[in-house]
């Protein structure tokens, strides 16, 4: 029997990098999608964040990584499907001590390698510090802690708040574990093949802006963001889920002197009408000629990929580990 060859993951995204020829990833949202949603999650007196303001005065709404400790944490991921992003409040822990530069009683994000419907085993924990000036990984052995900063989440003082920016009794907001109660976003899964498309295969390609500038991914920012109350896409009748839930949205940045300056979006990019139609070209059910594609505007060639739905990772609940 003949032997199956097994590429170098290296070797592999050079294929896949000459092959695809720069279509926009799987995880690419549209300016018209994406600043709604961070704008919902923030403005106005019923918004998520003035109400969680409340008992979270260090609150933040947003946190910026350095591409390189984006790079680390997507190389811990290993044999696992993807990573889990768990939303949790930092409060002091006695077994593991996270620097000054880390505020208290803040939203904080914790990454682990997982998979979409069970814990990696054994499971791993990795903070990120965006203010200690470094490029650097912290890995929390020390569970209790992770329980504690987790629990302070979805606990009931986070959780009773929440709830009423959600809509009452919404069934896709249930956890089988905790019968009865329903709860915003505690966590995130993201596929292992769209983050590398996303960041790694992306950092590859020359950016330039449509001034002319030419740019590199620098930084990554994730916002905290919220649906509205249809859900998310595609905008089927049938299956509205996620109304009004928190997400994140996950943007690049670019550096100005030696720090992060601006976000860029596809949109602001000078080929964008070329990538817009390498990936609708490579859209399912797809049946445009050349011609037919080559006479739609970059705003209908963003409708089609808005319609065929968009992944901004799987969130819990519905799916739990």
């Amino acid at each position: 029997m003949k032997r199956k060859t097994i590429l170098p993951i290296t070797l592999a995204f050079s294929l896949v990098l000459n092959a695809f020829s720069q279509k926009l990833p799987e995880m690419f949202v549209p300016r018209t999608i994406s600043d709604p949603r961070i704008a919902r999650f923030s403005t106005g007196v019923d918004s998520k964040f003035e109400k969680l303001r409340v008992v979270l005065p260090n609150l933040t709404t947003s946190f910026i990584y350095s591409y390189a400790e984006i790079d680390m944490l997507l190389s811990k991921i290993g044999a696992a499907e993807g990573l889990r992003v768990y939303l949790a409040v930092h409060k002091p822990c006695a077994d593991f001590s996270l620097p000054a530069t880390v505020k208290k009683n803040k939203i904080m994000l914790l990454f682990s390698p997982g998979n979409a419907r069970s814990l990696a085993v054994p499971e791993q924990f990795f903070f990120i510090d965006e203010n200690d000036g470094r490029d650097f990984l912290y890995e929390i052995a020390d569970m209790s802690c992770i329980r504690l900063w987790r629990d302070s989440y979805t606990g009931d003082e986070i959780q009773d708040i929440l709830r009423t920016t959600l809509i009452a009794n919404d069934p896709d907001n249930r956890d089988d574990a905790y019968p009865g109660k329903y709860f915003d976003t505690k966590s995130i899964f993201y596929k292992k093949e769209d983050l590398a498309e996303a960041i790694t295969l992306e950092n590859r390609f020359p950016h330039r802006l449509n001034t002319g500038q030419s740019i590199n991914i620098d930084y990554l920012k994730f916002s905290l963001s919220a649906h509205d109350n249809i859900g998310q896409y595609p905008r089927d009748q049938n299956d509205r889920r996620f109304r009004k839930r928190i997400l994140l949205d996950i943007d690049y940045m670019y550096k100005i002197g030696n720090a992060p300056g601006r976000v860029f979006h596809f949109e602001d990019l000078a080929n964008i009408d070329d990538r817009l139609t390498k990936t609708v070209k490579m859209t399912k059910k797809n049946n445009l000629t050349n011609q037919q594609l080559k006479k739609l505007s970059i705003k209908q060639k963003l409708k089609i990929l808005q319609l065929k739905g968009i992944d901004n990772g799987q969130l819990c609940p519905t799916y739990c580990p």
